[in-house]
């Protein structure tokens, strides 16, 4: 799922949704378009782009999008921190701004402001505590031979209602992926639950895209808990990419976000990870 596409470029995505669904003949000025996240005991990522106006003539190079020069820093409450720019060709786009001064942590709020060109945007997120994992299985899909499909049992954490799936196969480079229809809405009970688990959905894939495992996959399984807003951008992403055709410039609208002045989406998430072989 990830030889080509590293982390679905889902920031542009939602800024080439923006450009492509407006129907005037106005040009759009430029926005900052933030992909970003921090997990619990981990260090934060962020990605950086900026919308376009897509040209139908032509194909757009990503260094058209990719922001290299921009600045980025996060604070917790109680300091703020610079974030470095670096290439990264675990990522796509290749470039992220990292920095491993800052660890999460559940409880706290994590903001982050990004500034290039003229433009700003910024974001607020309290970090939930983490939900436990109780198994992962996989059972072999009827009639397919090699392919399985999978389910995730997990305990939520009590009042906290929404989570999100993301998946890596294989140990491959760079972050995990979405999972397809990987947004997860609890009754805030506390109380077992048990969700499939799909595999990711890229433009890139090769051929007709199945959402089970193969046979001898080593698919590692992360369910991250989320806000609220978070929660929303990752329903509408999982709408573009389940009902469109071409995620790119499917939406009738924009993805909701919990960034302003901008696009996309920052989260602090308590994350809990999970790792099975599949027979």
């Amino acid at each position: 799922m990830k030889k080509i596409l590293l982390y679905l470029f889902g920031a542009i995505v939602s800024g080439l949704v923006i450009a492509g669904c407006d129907t005037s003949t106005e040009v759009s000025s430029p926005s900052l378009v933030v992909e970003g996240w921090i997990d619990s005991d981990g260090f934060p990522v962020v990605i950086l782009t900026k919308t376009i106006a897509p040209d139908v003539s032509q194909a757009t190079p990503v260094s058209d999008c990719l922001v290299r020069w921009g600045k980025v820093t996060i604070s917790d409450g109680e300091r703020e921190v610079v974030m470095t720019g670096t290439t990264d060709e675990n990522y796509f786009p290749p470039y992220i701004y990292r920095t491993f001064d800052m660890r999460g942590k559940p409880g706290k709020t994590y903001h982050i402001t990004a500034t290039y060109g003229g433009m700003s945007v910024e974001s607020s997120c309290t970090m939930p505590e983490k939900a436990r994992i109780i198994a992962v299985d996989a059972a072999p899909v009827d009639g397919s031979g090699l392919q399985y499909e999978m389910s995730m049992t997990f305990l939520p954490v009590r009042g906290e209602r929404y989570y999100h799936i993301i998946t890596r196969c294989n140990r491959g480079r760079g972050g995990f992926l979405p999972s397809f229809m990987g947004t997860v809405k609890t009754d805030g009970s506390g109380d077992e639950v048990k969700v499939p688990v799909f595999a990711p959905k890229t433009d890139t894939a090769d051929g007709v895209f199945s959402p089970y495992f193969k046979s001898g996959d080593v698919v590692e399984v992360a369910l991250c808990t989320i806000t609220p807003e978070v929660y929303d951008f990752w329903f509408d992403y999982d709408d573009v990419v389940a009902f469109g055709g071409n995620q790119f410039v499917s939406s009738a609208g924009n993805l909701r976000s919990n960034v302003t002045g901008g696009y996309g989406v920052w989260s602090a998430q308590g994350v809990s990870r999970y790792t099975l072989l599949i027979p």
